[in-house]
């Protein structure tokens, strides 16, 4: 009889000792038994470490320890170093995981080279958040990596991938979050596919849920100025995921070029009231580009080609 594929679970940690124990305990207790647990810890101040000692002990869960804080990027791509199987399922320190979670990844992934799936969002005390709302939005199948470039519809509580892409995440960039850059590799070396179940109960705590605007004074003044920075930063930020993506050694010469293209047109954000130029370079690829947000096309091509005097003449009128 075949040997199942053996799966790597690697967890990356940080004072998450409050809640890693329900972790391991969900990942331990899987149907699926060939599997590694890798831990990479971020120099945690709290218990984390000794937890992680005592599941070495009692169970074999390997780790390692950072002598310093290294940041989340870095710090996945320690740990997806260290992983030796055939696939690698990768894993927060604090959600829970169905029990036949990689089960059922391995049995759907086929021919593709990532998976990922739902997850149910759950409190500190792991009751369901009925009333949690996140915006609508598509899940991407194939291989459309141009959906990617401004939004990301796949959770790192979720997903698994196959041992293939790993040479192309030993670096993470610094611009774009580790589940995020996984995607886009995923989707440009090959296809990707999305599973319409939850395997995960995703912890959302408190402090994610409070709104941390409430606070923001009310003069016109400081609105204009903060909204002002807020704008510039985020275009600052989106031009440096693009210069990123556009590095990918695997990408095609036209889409990377049309990334670059992209990029130019951004440039000219602090400049233009409103840039034609690049909403019809959008239109060019407008269903790959926004086929996570498919349903309001029109909007996100008019959001993303609004200038900042656009922002600055609405802020006077």
């Amino acid at each position: 009889m075949k040997k199942p594929p053996f799966v790597s679970i690697p967890i990356c940690t940080y004072n998450g000792a409050e809640f890693l124990k329900q972790q391991i305990e969900s990942i331990y207790a899987q149907t699926y038994k060939n599997i590694e647990v890798i831990a990479c810890d971020d120099a945690s101040t709290d218990n984390t470490v000794k937890i992680l000692e005592k599941y070495h002990l009692s169970h074999g869960l390997k780790y390692y320890v950072h002598k310093k804080n290294v940041g989340v990027n870095k710090n996945v791509s320690k740990a997806l170093s260290l992983c030796s199987g055939d696939f690698i399922a990768t894993s927060d320190q604090d959600d829970i995981w169905e029990k036949d979670k990689i089960q059922r990844l391995i049995h759907h992934i086929k021919e593709s080279c990532l998976i990922y799936s739902l997850s149910t969002p759950i409190d500190e005390n792991n009751n369901p958040l009925v009333n949690f709302s996140i915006r609508k939005k598509a899940y991407v199948n194939g291989n459309n990596n141009l959906a990617f470039l401004f939004t990301n519809c796949v959770s790192g509580h979720t997903l698994m991938f196959k041992r293939e892409i790993l040479p192309f995440l030993e670096t993470i960039p610094q611009s774009i979050y580790p589940d995020w850059w996984i995607a886009f590799v995923a989707s440009t070396y090959g296809k990707i596919t999305f599973l319409d179940e939850s395997l995960v109960y995703y912890r959302r705590h408190s402090s994610q849920l409070t709104n941390s605007q409430k606070h923001l004074k009310s003069n016109f003044f400081f609105k204009f100025t903060n909204k002002e920075k807020v704008k510039k930063q985020y275009i600052l930020n989106l031009t440096q995921q693009l210069s990123d993506f556009s590095t990918l050694s695997i990408l095609d010469n036209s889409t990377k070029t049309y990334i670059e293209n992209l990029k130019t047109e951004f440039q000219n954000f602090s400049h233009l009231y409103y840039n034609k130029n690049l909403e019809h370079l959008l239109q060019e690829k407008e269903k790959e580009i926004f086929e996570i947000h498919s349903e309001n096309i029109s909007k996100y091509k008019k959001r993303f080609s609004r200038g900042l005097w656009y922002y600055r003449m609405r802020m006077y009128l």
